[in-house]
């Protein structure tokens, strides 16, 4: 061995038996966060700095307590690391623990997994303390292990960050060459509300799976004058296909071919959300943009809007403290030993938040207009917070629903109290008799009780016909003021909804697409399957 190999080989052994592993621990789940949800959100965005930064405080100032009772660097360390895989490792542990034969309410399973969690922490801190040998050897360990999972988790990261530089969202600037079509503006402009039910079913999914008859909601739609297309289908099987397909007038089937059909990114499907052919059009036009945001990453807020309406900050307060803390910084929070707390404490304002979505929609009225209002309600969503009266579904029934998927009875009561608020909105909106607005109601894709999370959906999918239905059928009800015979027809899907419109009002020569549906599944996202046939 060289002297320059025994210096590396010395100066590597050094490094790891420095006691680093506590903040190695403190990096590596929030990591594995980031690297299991790539093509949802930016791998590094403001979120994730702050999750980095606050975790990186914690854990130096539970160290220094230690050390300050130990005066040991190792043991400080050790019992540093014992807290946080305990902390992180939470969820995981409870998903094993409930599977534990225990004749026991959910809350309860909770509790007891903390008590052990507390136990084995408090035990485990004694130990150490009263540890008098070298624990060189167990400093060495955890140092490998986390870094180890530490390169794993950036080894991801970084593989998925490279193949992003292939791939150009300014893509999303092809336009359909609206400029050539000659969109031409009325005398009178009429404000245009396209609102999205997010997972709300189609009027046959009510009667013949969810066993609802009531029909008020199509009486009301042909009172007030809607066109209702009975037999509508989504056109793809998820939000974040289905928006940014209807929204520029186009399928999306290409994005196989440039991104694969394998990849687990919708960063351009989301860019396409935001910059789309409907919002130019409506520009070039003189109108005012407006959206209503969900608590959803895609449709929070959109740059190209001239006005946003933000409903996505979710406020947690802890006596006097409030904590404004988005979707994304929740959904991690509630993989870790927070969970309970988070969770309680999130339900009640993410029922506000959908709450006030829903209510801000008709308060666009007193903006100058012409106006397009874009709204992704949520209110109709899993999972099921609202009881049919709007009452919020108490913590210990949504404890005790084991899918809020496929837990039909309290989605429908759901969706009963959204069928109120979706009177109450179009009532409001049709208010002024002589400015009547053009009003589009849509699901993105309809709801999946017998299919489940999407997260879960197996392949072959020719056995779940009936859950391909429920998915794909939707609502899609027009209300087009002043017109005699606008060009709707009852399998008219989203795709060609703007193609109709800017026809009808607006001089435009689109020409309409062929109705289609596609499916694809949560691996395999731009895999798509035509199951027009099936769904019908």
């Amino acid at each position: 061995m060289t002297k320059r190999s025994k210096r590396n080989h010395f100066a590597i052994q050094k490094f790891i038996s420095l006691p680093f592993h506590f903040l190695a621990f403190t990096l590596v789940p929030i990591l594995f966060f980031i690297s299991k949800n790539l093509g949802q959100v930016s791998s590094f965005n403001n979120d994730a700095l702050i999750l980095i930064i606050a975790s990186l405080v914690c854990a130096i100032t539970i160290w220094t307590i230690l050390f300050f009772f130990s005066k040991n660097y190792e043991k400080s360390s050790l019992i540093t690391t014992v807290i946080l895989v305990s902390f992180f490792s939470y969820v995981p542990l409870l998903k094993f623990w409930q599977k534990i034969p225990m004749k026991l309410s959910n809350n309860t399973i909770e509790l007891s997994l903390y008590l052990f969690l507390i136990t084995l922490v408090t035990i485990t801190t004694i130990v150490i303390f009263k540890f008098r040998k070298s624990l060189a050897i167990w400093t060495k360990f955890f140092n490998i292990i986390a870094l180890t999972l530490l390169i794993i988790s950036l080894g991801t990261i970084a593989k998925y960050e490279l193949s992003q530089l292939k791939i150009n969202l300014n893509k999303t600037s092809e336009r359909m060459e609206i400029d050539k079509m000659n969109l031409k503006k009325p005398e009178n402009p009429p404000d245009v509300y396209y609102i999205i039910f997010d997972a709300f079913p189609r009027s046959d999914t009510l009667s013949k799976l969810y066993n609802y008859d009531d029909k008020s909601l199509d009486h009301f739609f042909v009172k007030k004058g809607f066109f209702i297309a009975t037999k509508s289908v989504s056109n793809y099987a998820h939000t974040h296909f289905s928006l940014p397909s209807s929204l520029n007038m186009r399928y999306l089937n290409y994005l196989t071919d440039e991104i694969g059909g394998k990849s687990n990114n919708i960063n351009l499907p989301k860019e396409m959300i935001r910059n789309n052919d409907v919002i130019y059009a409506f520009k070039s036009l003189g109108y005012k943009i407006i959206q209503i945001g969900s608590e959803y990453d895609h449709t929070a807020s959109n740059p190209y809007a001239d006005l946003n309406i933000n409903n996505s900050d979710a406020v947690i307060k802890i006596g006097k403290l409030s904590l404004a803390v988005n979707n994304y910084l929740t959904t991690f929070l509630e993989t870790t030993a927070l969970y309970p707390a988070i969770k309680n404490l999130t339900d009640n304002n993410v029922r506000t938040i959908r709450l006030n979505a829903v209510n801000n929609v008709p308060k666009t009225l007193k903006e100058q207009g012409p106006k397009f209002v874009f709204a992704h309600l949520t209110i109709s969503h899993p999972s099921p917070l609202f009881d049919k009266n709007g009452a919020p579904v108490s913590d210990a029934v949504l404890n005790s629903i084991s899918n809020i998927y496929t837990d039909i009875n309290h989605n429908l009561d759901q969706n009963i109290f959204v069928m109120k608020k979706m009177k109450e909105i179009i009532d409001k909106l049709l208010s002024n008799l002589e400015n009547q607005p053009i009003i589009i109601i849509q699901s993105d894709h309809g709801p999946t009780s017998i299919l489940g999370h999407p997260h879960h959906w197996e392949r072959p999918f020719e056995n779940k016909i009936e859950g391909l239905k429920e998915r794909m059928r939707i609502l899609n009800a027009y209300y087009f003021p002043k017109v005699k015979n606008p060009n709707l027809y009852e399998t008219i899907t989203p795709v060609n909804t703007f193609r109709v419109l800017f026809n009808t009002y607006f001089g435009g020569n689109f020409n309409l697409l062929e109705d289609r549906s596609y499916y694809s599944d949560h691996v395999n996202k731009y895999e798509f399957f035509d199951v027009t046939k099936i769904v019908k």
